[in-house]
């Protein structure tokens, strides 16, 4: 098994590495008795609702009247489910504005105003502006590296940010951002809590814990996505982007991280389809600073690893690759089936495929015609099984 997971995880990568160069009839039933009026109705109207479900807006949210509507998720990965308010205006000269709130079941919580401007030149750019506060009381703490165990403690992040982006389109297929924001983190002492079912023995004393710095952070992204317009079960994507934190209130935190992805999405048939995906992680700080913990990439959760808990496996440097398999039950449903690799270690030189971790599972997505909503799966791995719920967010 590991020498396949081993052969599994090299064939991915080196996708990862050249992607850039790169019905039966039904029996005829009996007439069912006329329905009531009100019942024809309500048919009606859930089938039309089902054939045309609201769309997002371009700030994630999906609008029951012109300016209220619903916003899923989009605080923190481990929040579980969220959802909460937004009010939104969308101004003739093309602008956007929007103010939401997001609560979950884990207490989690986020406070956001936005606004994007026009667009301008020739409608391929425009300037999006956020102010965000959000609460993660409750987060878990592991030991950092790729044989982290179960066991486990608790820590709490507070996060304030000013942000403001470009985005871009170079070309039909090119699109990308660059942007600058001042970010303030707050981050309690760990601890372990009474009742815990993997209590870690002692407290690691991992890089930034307890601490309170104050960020300027600068990003650069860029995207070749053939896929066309809207959910889709064809065409490539192939990503990059690069961050530059400075601490500059306690002056220990300057480092640099970069991340690059790929994506390809096979037609097999009318409702199927085969995902081949991949992705690097890297950051490195210069003499005499370090990389916090809670900025360093991290495997588990809905996004990758899902047979594992969010924030599982963390450190420096990170790889993952996954093969999966889509089927459509209804233009609003698929169903999927998958299985991941994803391997952490202090550097990109000291990553190892032999000490990946496996996940498999199948699981449920349910999209419209432009987005994801949501994803429901079971996965299995080296801890048994794990069952996550997640809500993809759309906007910023």
């Amino acid at each position: 098994m590991a020498g396949n997971s081993r052969a599994c995880f090299a064939a991915l990568t080196v996708f990862l590495a050249c992607a850039p160069v790169l019905r039966a009839q039904d029996r005829q039933a009996a007439d069912p008795a006329p329905a009531a009026p009100a019942a024809q109705n309500e048919e009606r109207g859930l089938r039309k609702y089902m054939k045309h479900p609201p769309e997002m807006d371009q700030g994630g949210g999906l609008h029951f009247t012109k300016h209220w509507a619903v916003v899923f998720g989009g605080i923190k990965s481990g929040s579980s489910i969220a959802l909460g308010p937004a009010v939104s205006t969308a101004f003739a000269n093309g602008g956007y504005a929007q103010v939401k709130g997001v609560y979950s079941i884990r207490r989690f919580s986020l406070l956001q105003a936005r606004y994007d401007t026009p667009q301008f030149w020739h409608h391929r750019a425009m300037i999006v502006s956020r102010v965000r506060w959000q609460d993660a009381p409750v987060l878990d703490l592991y030991q950092l590296g790729p044989e982290s165990s179960r066991a486990r403690g608790r820590y709490g992040e507070r996060k304030s940010e000013l942000r403001s982006e470009l985005a871009f389109s170079l070309s039909r297929l090119v699109h990308g951002s660059a942007g600058f924001g001042l970010e303030r983190f707050a981050i309690s002492p760990g601890a372990v809590e009474v009742g815990e079912d993997h209590p870690l023995a002692a407290i690691p004393l991992e890089p930034g814990l307890a601490d309170h710095p104050w960020f300027t952070h600068t990003f650069l992204s860029l995207a070749v996505d053939t896929k066309q317009t809207g959910y889709t079960r064809s065409g490539r994507v192939i990503d990059g982007t690069v961050d530059d934190y400075r601490d500059w209130h306690l002056g220990v935190y300057a480092f640099q991280r970069a991340e690059v992805g790929a994506q390809q999405l096979l037609p097999i048939a009318s409702r199927d389809s085969l995902e081949i995906a991949g992705r690097i992680w890297g950051s490195a700080a210069g003499p005499g600073h370090d990389v916090p913990f809670f900025l360093m990439p991290t495997l588990g959760g809905g996004d990758y690893l899902e047979a594992f808990n969010a924030y599982r496996f963390r450190d420096r440097a990170a790889a993952w690759a996954k093969l999966e398999y889509r089927h459509a039950v209804h233009e609003m449903f698929d169903v999927v089936g998958f299985y991941e690799l994803g391997t952490v270690a202090p550097s990109l030189g000291s990553l190892s495929a032999g000490r990946a971790a496996p996940s498999v599972g199948a699981g449920v997505i349910a999209h419209s015609k432009t987005a994801n909503f949501a994803r429901v799966a079971v996965a299995h791995g080296r801890d048994g099984y794990h069952f996550t719920i997640m809500f993809i967010p759309g906007g910023a």
